[in-house]
């Protein structure tokens, strides 16, 4: 058919073109529409990945990276939800750097009050950085991207400790003002065992240093104890700030070694520890079961016998008569001041 007949056009030949361009037009615009509905629909899983959110001990956790293969690595510089301690989460996608936060703010370098919220960034089990917001683990405030108070780490429960030892006592603070007291407390003390007593350590130890060695007495109660740590109110000495172990540790008495000296009836126990004349006293008799300072008598014959017996150096030794020793260079018997130090030995009959 022509499309042009003695000059004029067909109509119905142009309609049939008309429509068929129609047809055409339609099938790519369904095409193009559900290749943009497709791109919708994955963009918006994607986001919902991103921001799903599980619940872990009843406190909400956000995911902060999006779901997607298991990432080989993710480190954390305060070693997990340390809320005394500003670290950095970091995984392959994202560095995390830890805040306080103020709703009304934003990130502050210091809040307080029902709003405050420390985001706390850890490496979950997925090696994914996660974030925690929770205020109630900053009852004293924010500052810095870490709780204001204390946390005792060690000893944390379980331990044994012995009578004539140090221990290290290890915690992180922040925002806390020099100085601090460290002290074990006991469950023992009070009406009933009046004689167990907290073991007092110094009451001006600077916070930032982390550690410290507390001495256990030799004559300690053997007792459950735990580490409490303060800040004292400046203006009443009132504890202000404090935190204790998790748990419950115990003193013991003293391992005792005992050797019995050979052809006579009674014990020896050697240690390295040199004291004055009235602590030695006390640190053979903190043994229990009848342990002592020896007599002069029962320590020239320690001395005759020393190689046998073994564990004595070339030194002073006490006896049980006030500023009475012996030297174990040579068996010398003489007397000293009785608030120097010297070697000491126990016995038991």
């Amino acid at each position: 058919m022509a499309f042009i007949t003695q000059g004029k056009a067909n109509i119905k030949y142009l309609l049939i073109v008309v429509l068929a361009a129609a047809v055409a037009g339609g099938i790519v615009f369904a095409v193009w529409s559900c290749y943009q509905k497709e791109m919708v629909d994955l963009n918006k899983s994607a986001e919902i990945n991103k921001q799903q959110q599980v619940v872990e001990d009843g406190t909400t956790i956000s995911e902060v990276s999006p779901t997607s293969t298991p990432l080989s690595t993710c480190t954390d510089s305060d070693g997990g939800k340390n809320y005394y301690v500003k670290g950095t989460a970091k995984d392959s996608s994202i560095t995390k750097i830890e805040s306080c936060y103020d709703p009304a703010k934003g990130e502050v370098g210091f809040c307080s009050g029902s709003d405050c919220t420390l985001e706390e960034y850890y490496c979950g089990s997925d090696n994914k950085v996660y974030v925690q917001q929770n205020y109630k683990m900053c009852i004293h405030g924010c500052q810095d991207g870490a709780c204001i108070g204390t946390k005792v780490l060690s000893p944390s429960g379980g331990e044994q400790w012995e009578r004539g030892n140090a221990y290290e006592i290890i915690w992180n603070s922040n925002g806390l003002d020099y100085p601090i007291s460290v002290k074990a407390i006991t469950e023992d003390y009070g009406e009933e065992q009046p004689s167990c007593q907290e073991i007092f350590g110094p009451d001006n130890v600077d916070p930032s240093l982390g550690k410290y060695y507390l001495e256990i007495p030799s004559d300690a109660c053997l007792a459950r104890y735990k580490i409490q740590i303060c800040k004292y109110d400046e203006v009443n000495f009132e504890a202000s700030i404090c935190d204790e172990s998790d748990n419950y540790f115990s003193i013991a008495a003293k391992e005792v070694k005992e050797v019995l000296v050979p052809r006579h009836n009674f014990y020896v126990s050697t240690n390295d520890i040199t004291d004055n004349w009235s602590d030695a006293k006390d640190y053979c008799e903190s043994l229990g079961n009848g342990w002592k300072l020896p007599t002069m008598s029962q320590l020239k014959i320690i001395y005759q016998n020393k190689e046998a017996i073994g564990g004595f150096v070339d030194d002073s030794y006490w006896t049980s008569d006030i500023s009475m020793y012996i030297w174990f260079g040579s068996g010398l018997e003489s007397s000293m001041n009785p608030a120097l130090l010297a070697s000491f030995c126990c016995v038991k009959e």
